[in-house]
């Protein structure tokens, strides 16, 4: 290939190899990355800045400290390592068993305020409800008791008639 040129004069030929050289570098640099390095986790991708066209080299003056910090080596290739997803912990497949005793649960409902409203005692009521129905059986008794009599003795009148 012919030495590139400003783009307004490069020629067809040319832009045919340049493009044929991108895609053996696109395919040789992000296509075909599966070697050792896959089984790495670890990708190389090409850096695509443009890259010095000249370096020249300077001679230190005697007397003067020579300093590296202007010349960075620039790396065409940079490290890739993607994190692998990994689930969060899993909970335990079944929740430990809860012990409870009698005497947990009472003292729990005698020191608890909600607990202890909702279990207080309310045995006067039952008690008081306990009597009234006692007493409406009592009377509803008495009145079958009565009522059988008083057929027995319609039936014996009408027999003695």
């Amino acid at each position: 290939m012919a030495q590139l040129q400003p783009p307004h004069y490069y020629r067809t030929d040319d832009l045919q190899e340049l493009n044929q050289k991108i895609q053996h570098r696109f395919i040789r640099d992000v296509v075909k990355p599966y070697g050792p390095a896959a089984r790495k986790r670890e990708y190389r991708i090409p850096d695509l800045r443009p890259r010095r066209e000249s370096t020249t080299l300077r001679k230190t003056p005697i007397g003067e400290i020579k300093s590296h910090a202007h010349e960075k080596e620039i790396n065409p290739y940079t490290l890739y390592r993607p994190e692998a997803f990994e689930p969060p912990p899993s909970p335990p497949a079944t929740p430990p068993p809860v012990v409870l005793s009698c005497l947990d649960i009472h003292r729990h409902v005698h020191d608890c305020p909600i607990c202890g409203r909702l279990y207080q005692s309310y045995s006067p009521v039952y008690i008081g409800i306990i009597l009234i129905l006692v007493l409406v059986i009592a009377v509803l008794l008495k009145q079958v008791v009565d009522g059988s009599r008083g057929l027995k003795t319609q039936k014996t009148a009408m027999e003695t008639s």
